[in-house]
């Protein structure tokens, strides 16, 4: 442990207000020679940056007060595990923030691939991206294999049951209808209730038989026949039609936005 404490200092020293540093947790959390003088002074732990608070001295017991309360692994760890490399996100801007990259269709691969994106750190995405359509899924980045980054522009994302990557879908659609009645030939069931009417009198011929009180009637025997009408083929309503063709627009409304993936755990 350096001494420090203000007493030490020269005139053209720096002030400082802390008494001690220690260079890890394990270097402070161990630190021997403290007294009871030492509770309630500051001390700095300097691979993060963090500032303690010695509360007894006796465990020795201690309280973060100040600085960061992660190292930068620590932070680096936390932002993978809350955004893991190949997290797509949307955003208004324009550029990529760092760690990200717009997916806008360019490529991407190591320093010397020649595509749009071309650096050391986009190895762990590469892996990712490879596996996604148009790509193959061959590429191989020792061998400065480029790939493709999705392109979001004008498209929506769609949950992928399989090949992710792949596209569909249109914006419009052309919608085109005709029509036309068949013919056809009624049964007897289709026919609407009717009936035929018609009247005919009946003469008859009276002869005497055995005299003026025995009357015989005898019919003429007339025979009444009703012609069919229609032929039993079938017919039609003469009805077609054709409505044409034309463009339908069915894109629902919509917000532009970009969109962006994670090649970075930072």
């Amino acid at each position: 442990m350096a001494d420090i404490s203000h007493k030490t200092l020269g005139y053209a020293e720096a002030h400082v207000f802390h008494f001690a540093e220690y260079a890890n947790a394990a270097a402070r959390t161990g630190a021997g020679g403290l007294s009871s003088a030492d509770n309630n002074k500051i001390a700095l732990q300097t691979d993060n940056n963090t500032f303690w608070m010695l509360t007894d001295y006796s465990g020795p017991t201690w309280v973060q007060v100040m600085g960061s309360f992660y190292s930068q692994a620590e932070v680096q760890a936390i932002a993978t595990k809350a955004a893991p490399i190949g997290t797509v996100d949307m955003t208004l801007l324009t550029t990529a923030p760092t760690g990200w990259l717009l997916l806008n269709g360019e490529t991407m691969g190591d320093a010397s691939s020649g595509g749009d994106n071309a650096s050391a750190d986009y190895e762990d995405l590469f892996a990712i991206i490879k596996e996604v359509a148009p790509n193959a899924g061959s590429e191989v980045w020792g061998d400065h294999d480029t790939v493709d980054l999705p392109d979001m522009a004008n498209s929506f994302p769609l949950g992928a049951a399989a090949s992710l990557g792949t596209t569909g879908g249109a914006s419009s659609v052309d919608l085109e209808h005709s029509h036309s009645t068949p013919d056809h030939t009624l049964i007897t069931a289709e026919m609407p209730a009717h009936n035929h009417s018609f009247s005919k009198t009946l003469k008859y011929q009276n002869a005497l038989a055995g005299g003026p009180s025995e009357v015989m009637r005898t019919s003429l025997g007339t025979t009444i026949t009703m012609s069919n009408t229609g032929g039993g083929t079938a017919h039609n309503h003469g009805t077609s039609g054709d409505a044409g063709s034309a463009t339908q627009d069915i894109l629902n409304p919509y917000v532009k936005i970009n969109f962006m993936v994670k090649f970075a755990a930072y």
